[in-house]
């Protein structure tokens, strides 16, 4: 799908105080009245982003936003240092794993819900891919409320023997204060032969089990990598945390030759035509449930 320039918007300054550069642990203290950005929870999250060890994964997991969130159904806010921006869930009929639709050799694998193929891919989500891109957006289904990820662009015309031969990209997440009563429905490329032994040749790590949950992406040109994660609270209790890192940054970044991705994107709105949001690819991003501040 064809980027529109009226689409895609940067994070904007909320006015509040800039991010400490200290530990979590201690965060600022902004005056707000009401409900502070800086909840006991988040303090939690971060302080698990901080103390959690990734290669070079969480050099910016120490900084703390301090604006207060407007409490609003059916709006979140993303926080990248003392910047913010309302999103709205992308919003469809069918289960978030029928929208991502991984396709990989299910004949011969087992592993996440999906469609029988080769491409190793979201296939689903192919009109809101870009090339050269990692998009993150929420999803209401039926189901509920889902984190989806997706790097790269499938591309439906490249051969297989020229995939094959493409430069690998490769990602890394770590995320606190995902619920624990949610779970990851769709996990890119974590599938197992029949024996339950891990299939070759799956590069991604997924480490979900404990906190903070890290996973690492390796992916071709022209395929994708992803998850999407289902579960997430819609009301004031959401609060996330995900500390990045791209290309070179990434935990396995040495053991790959690679090409970099070059933007990183928030959806939001309209599922057939979403808001495109810039976001920096080396800053810890923060999701709450409500909007951003002064917004109505």
């Amino acid at each position: 799908m064809a980027r529109e320039p009226s689409k895609t918007r940067e994070l904007e300054s909320t006015g509040a105080q800039s991010p400490s550069s200290g530990t979590p642990s201690q965060p600022p203290s902004h005056g707000h009245q009401g409900r502070s950005a800086i909840s006991p929870r988040r303090r939690t999250v971060l302080r698990t982003l901080g103390a959690a060890t990734c290669g070079g994964l969480l050099a910016t997991a120490g900084q703390t936003v301090g604006a207060q969130v407007q409490e609003d159904t059916g709006a979140f806010s993303l926080y990248q240092g003392d910047a913010c921006v309302t999103i709205e869930p992308l919003r469809g009929d069918e289960p978030v794993e029928e929208l991502y639709d991984y396709h990989y050799p299910m004949e011969r694998f087992e592993g996440p819900p999906g469609s029988d193929g080769t491409s190793y891919s979201s296939e689903g989500t192919v009109d809101l891919q870009e090339e050269d891109t990692s998009i993150l957006f929420l999803y209401e289904g039926p189901d509920g409320l889902s984190l989806v990820v997706v790097h790269g662009r499938y591309d439906d015309e490249a051969p297989r023997d020229v995939v094959e031969q493409a430069p690998k990209r490769t990602v890394s997440f770590a995320l606190a204060g995902l619920p624990d009563d949610g779970r990851w429905v769709v996990a890119d490329d974590y599938y197992f032969h029949p024996d339950r032994e891990r299939a070759n040749p799956a590069w991604d790590v997924w480490n979900v089990d404990d906190e903070p949950q890290t996973i690492h992406w390796v992916f071709r040109q022209g395929r994708t990598d992803g998850g999407a994660f289902r579960g997430l609270e819609e009301d004031g209790e959401l609060e996330v945390a995900i500390a990045p890192a791209f290309n070179e940054s990434a935990a396995l970044a040495d053991e790959h030759d690679f090409e970099d991705l070059e933007a990183w994107e928030a959806l939001s709105g309209d599922l057939e035509d979403p808001d495109r949001i810039t976001l920096d690819m080396e800053e810890l991003l923060t999701l709450q449930a409500g909007s951003c501040p002064d917004e109505d």
